[in-house]
């Protein structure tokens, strides 16, 4: 098993860290990029708090040994994410590690779902495909991310954050003829529609289907 790597010097924020197993040994290879925003529960400053969910979670998993990415997952310290912060964070990590800046890809749960959704707006052209978690956006801002490839999930019974977020977006988002759409609502999930998610491999090899074409930026 590869345990995820603690960071704690980074000046934007701390954050886990996974290599695959190839990283070492294949020295002039670019690897595609997750990185995985928390939610309200994983808020402090105990990094190992961000391993109860999601990514960071997925790949200590003995099966997931040889997971292609490399993934990044940082921890914020108060309430809700802020892009230009992000953005920061992603010029000094792209700067630190081996990453292929055609294939990085986003995704978040709950305040990292908002969060998501927030920082594709404002760096619409950085990333190659996301996938927001029971998150949202206003209806207004759906054509700042319209050309951005997205696979929303959310569940129906969801009483922390209700379907309706997402229904709202998505809404628009096809109204625009938005370039790739996909919707999934899970009937049975509450609030925890990220687990079946992320364990499903169809969304890595989703994911690797899509690579940033800077000619459209």
């Amino acid at each position: 098993m590869r345990l995820q790597q603690e960071i704690t010097n980074n000046p934007f924020y701390r954050y886990l860290l996974f290599l695959p197993k190839s990283y070492e040994t294949q020295t002039t290879k670019q690897f595609p990029l997750i990185i995985f925003l928390h939610g309200a529960g994983e808020i402090g400053t105990k990094l190992g708090k961000i391993k109860k969910n999601g990514i960071p979670n997925i790949v200590e998993r003995d099966e997931n040994e040889d997971f292609p990415f490399i993934t990044v997952s940082p921890q914020c310290s108060s309430y809700g994410w802020e892009p230009r912060q992000l953005s920061k964070f992603l010029t000094n990590i792209e700067n630190t590690y081996r990453i292929n800046e055609h294939k990085i890809y986003l995704t978040g749960i709950s305040m990292g779902g908002f969060g998501t959704f927030d920082w594709l707006c404002y760096e619409p052209n950085r990333f190659a495909a996301a996938i927001p978690i029971c998150g949202g956006l206003d209806p207004n801002k759906a054509i700042k991310i319209k050309n951005v490839p997205i696979w929303n999930f959310h569940g129906a019974l969801d009483d922390i954050i209700p379907q309706r977020y997402s229904d709202i977006i998505i809404k628009a988002l096809r109204g625009l003829n938005a370039k790739e759409c996909k919707y999934t609502i899970y009937p049975n999930a509450d609030h925890d529609s990220w687990t079946e998610t992320y364990d499903n491999s169809e969304i890595y090899d989703w994911l690797l289907q899509h690579e940033l074409d800077n000619t459209l930026q």
